[in-house]
């Protein structure tokens, strides 16, 4: 999960969701396995479906958002100099002392794996997630290095 160090106040920009820029066809190639990462564009661009491939470690923190029925952040995309720029912002103020994760709906966006809910808010529209033995950690991530 993603977890704020200090306290962020609403529509602030908290980090860029950074990634390689892939092609559907791309996206198509990819083991079902390697597609955690991948956020696909809302907007067609030039009249192709693109997607972001963060699944990469160098491509940042914004990845490791989770998901929430009851979101306090969500994702935006911006075209800054002719580049697509998707960040992740925050939708009220977030307190860093209550220790809540930073997470959006996923069902905002294009899905391109199965959610899950780690929360479980009153409004939630997606089962809890599975038990899981991939070995994959949850982490706590450091927003200010």
């Amino acid at each position: 999960g993603l977890f704020a160090q200090s306290d962020i106040a609403k529509d602030e920009v908290i980090v860029e969701y950074k990634g390689k820029v892939i092609s559907k066809a791309q996206y198509n190639r990819k083991p079902q396995k390697k597609c955690r990462y991948v956020y696909a564009l809302r907007k067609v661009h030039f009249g192709k479906e693109l997607f972001i491939d963060a699944n990469e470690a160098k491509f940042g923190k914004a990845r490791f958002a989770n998901h929430s029925c009851s979101p306090n952040c969500r994702m935006e995309e911006w075209h800054v100099n002719g580049f697509i720029r998707v960040v992740l912002v925050a939708q009220k103020d977030i307190s860093a002392a209550a220790k809540e994760p930073l997470a959006f709906d996923y069902l905002d966006i294009i899905i391109l794996f199965e959610p899950f809910c780690r929360y479980r808010s009153e409004s939630c529209r997606l089962p809890p997630p599975k038990d899981r033995s991939d070995g994959q950690l949850l982490m706590t991530i450091n927003l200010d290095t």
